[in-house]
């Protein structure tokens, strides 16, 4: 029975390891127990920035550490970790926006023994937002200058940000040709036409 379930648990822990989202096992302390690749890799590019926020923060020492560390550096960020995105609380550290899934581990009779703590790195999403945000503010106030950067971007967030900056041009094309017509008709002029 014991090497069957030590047998059990080295395979969940290797299949752990195989997936590409960033997850922690931590106790019903908060102690955290396992991290799997995923995540030490996202760790180790948060390492340097988080050591500015927590010092002697060391990935190579994350197991035995509280979770609480992670809210405590994200409230010197002026964040606070509850702060939720609709998929979790989201969170500011080192720089990256991270969103934070926690669910409860429990035992067979419902009692809480630990949580699995799932990471999703919002950071590009975050900035596609904010840049989308302000090419829709400025074409709102008449501004249809503006164009979304393509560089860093792709598959769907690259797709995004061409179609919004054809859409804008269109738009550009549209209001310039109108604003042109409006000019020449308060001139007299009813001998141009829209092309656009």
């Amino acid at each position: 029975q014991a090497a069957q379930l030590a047998s059990e648990n080295a395979r969940i822990r290797t299949a752990l390891d195989c997936v590409s989202t960033s997850v922690m096992i931590a106790d019903e302390d908060n102690s955290i127990l396992y991290c799997n690749t995923a995540q030490l890799q996202l760790l180790s590019q948060l390492e340097n920035g988080l050591r500015k926020e927590v010092p002697n923060f060391t990935v190579n020492q994350i197991v035995g550490t509280s979770m609480h560390v992670f809210q405590r550096a994200a409230s010197q960020n002026g964040h606070s970790a509850n702060e939720h995105s609709g998929l979790g609380s989201q969170m500011l550290l080192a720089g990256r926006t991270i969103v934070s899934i926690i669910n409860p581990v429990l035992d067979s009779s419902g009692v809480q023994r630990g949580s699995v703590v799932e990471w999703i790195d919002r950071t590009a999403e975050v900035a596609v937002e904010n840049e989308i945000n302000a090419l829709v503010e400025a074409a709102l106030s008449g501004d249809y200058s503006l164009r979304l950067p393509l560089e860093g971007k792709q598959g769907f967030m690259l797709k995004l940000a061409e179609g919004m900056n054809q859409l804008i041009a269109s738009n550009q094309a549209v209001m310039t040709d109108i604003a042109r017509m409006l000019k020449a008709l308060a001139q007299g002029d009813l001998t141009q036409e829209i092309t656009a």
